[in-house]
């Protein structure tokens, strides 16, 4: 009996009684083929109601500072760097300087492809001026 507690919404349940009991009442006819619907839609209706007030929403749920708390959490603090200033300015130019010749390095990388690909479009141009001369066979 525990498992359905965690599985089913008293929510739903109540919703779809309501339900069960509409078609009982406006359509008594199809209550045998309502029964087993409603009994199937339980427990993903109340998954669906779940998983929406995780998202968001939770306000009715309880509990603070448990997984489905919707209370902000505290910021965390940046890690305070604690070496000296100088330290830290040694270590930042470092830095830039790694980064400005990965920098350069790109950029000679791009300008040698541009190279190679610059005969390539020499001949493509030969090629197509030849074959505009010749015209259409």
């Amino acid at each position: 009996m525990n498992m359905f507690k965690m599985c089913l919404n008293w929510k739903v349940i109540g919703g779809l009684a309501v339900v069960g009991l509409g078609v009982a009442v406006f359509a008594p006819n199809l209550i045998g083929a309502a029964l087993p619907l409603l009994f199937l839609a339980a427990c993903p209706l109340s998954m669906l109601l779940m998983m929406g007030a995780m998202k968001g929403g939770m306000k009715d749920m309880g509990s603070k500072g448990g997984a489905c708390s919707t209370e902000p959490e505290q910021a965390e603090q940046p890690v305070r760097d604690t070496r000296p200033q100088t330290e830290r300015i040694a270590g930042r130019t470092g830095e830039l300087a790694a980064l400005r010749r990965r920098q350069e390095s790109l950029a000679s990388e791009i300008a040698a492809l541009e190279r190679d690909d610059l005969p390539v479009v020499r001949k493509a141009a030969i090629v197509a001026q030849a074959a505009t001369e010749r015209g259409p066979r």
